[in-house]
């Protein structure tokens, strides 16, 4: 986020129904190499409502990424 280290599940406490908590959860990981641990998250993410489809683009974008980055 801004160079400090982030706790992922401290920013799914704060609004565990918003899809953009998971999302930035997922970022952060993905930023750690941490691509599985990422996917959960984006996954997670895809199950809330989202509010555009750019957004929703986005995130299974970022699946597809960590997919491939497991392999």
């Amino acid at each position: 986020m801004d160079g400090r280290e982030v706790n992922p599940d401290s920013l799914i406490a704060t609004n565990p129904n918003f899809y953009q908590a998971y999302q930035l959860a997922g970022n952060e990981l993905f930023r750690e190499k941490k691509f599985a641990d990422a996917l959960h998250y984006y996954r997670l993410a895809l199950s809330k409502e989202i509010a555009t489809k750019n957004e929703q683009n986005e995130i299974r974008n970022q699946v597809s990424i960590c997919e491939e980055k497991m392999k």
